[in-house]
């Protein structure tokens, strides 16, 4: 019902190329909802859910390792839902030296710091917080909105990109067809695009498999 009067709300501004959004968790499954709900008089690519906020973390927590400011972090990906089974992904992620950009892995070899504490601390930070303040992080994530609406809308850096919840055509295999998944993107002027031609390992694989298999349980449980 929700979805419906939203929907019918956005078809009343009579404009399609308004941009969307969704913040609201689960904010992967809510924004397919709407973009479902729409069929298709708003185009899919014009909505969006928040994974920048994990995608902030994630810069940031590397950047506090390798010891360079935030900004001098580039290319990190947050793939899947918004959830504890995203999987924060640093293998074609770089960083600023003198010299130029070096391969974070280049500096970050010990697995199981990535394994162990990366992974897990990204994952969990939503809970963690939660559990601390009694709420959640709500300026956080009206920066990370910021952030979001502005790369979307202005563009993305030059060799660089960012993690958007996206409902796209699957261009890499692990990703189902029908869902809002976190993925890299660049964009432009309002329209983004999906990076394409990235290697995706066994072990990725399977860690997207696993957000995957999660939204298209939420999408069953509450379609069904």
């Amino acid at each position: 019902k929700v979805y419906k009067e939203t929907s019918k709300i956005l078809l009343e501004t009579k404009n399609k190329d308004i941009k969307v959004l969704m913040i609201a968790n689960p904010a992967n499954t809510n924004c397919m909802l709407l973009i479902e709900s729409l069929k298709g008089s708003v185009a899919p690519e014009n909505l969006t859910c928040l994974t920048r906020l994990d995608h902030n973390r994630s810069k940031f927590m590397i950047a506090k390792k390798l010891g360079v400011p935030n900004h001098h972090v580039r290319k990190i990906i947050v793939w899947g839902n918004h959830s504890s089974t995203m999987y924060p992904d640093i293998r074609f992620a770089e960083f600023k030296t003198k010299n130029g950009w070096e391969k974070v892995t280049s500096v970050i070899k010990d697995e199981a710091w990535i394994r162990d504490i990366f992974v897990p601390t990204i994952r969990t930070r939503v809970s963690a917080i939660i559990s601390a303040r009694g709420k959640s992080s709500s300026l956080s994530a009206a920066s990370a909105a910021i952030d979001h609406l502005r790369n979307w809308l202005v563009g993305t850096e030059p060799e660089d990109w960012v993690s958007m919840g996206v409902y796209t055509d699957p261009i890499y295999d692990a990703i189902p067809k029908g869902v809002v998944f976190g993925q890299p993107c660049t964009a432009i002027n309002g329209n983004f695009k999906v990076v394409e031609g990235l290697k995706i390992d066994d072990f990725t694989r399977k860690m997207m498999q696993t957000s995957a298999n999660e939204l298209i349980a939420e999408k069953k449980s509450v379609i069904s």
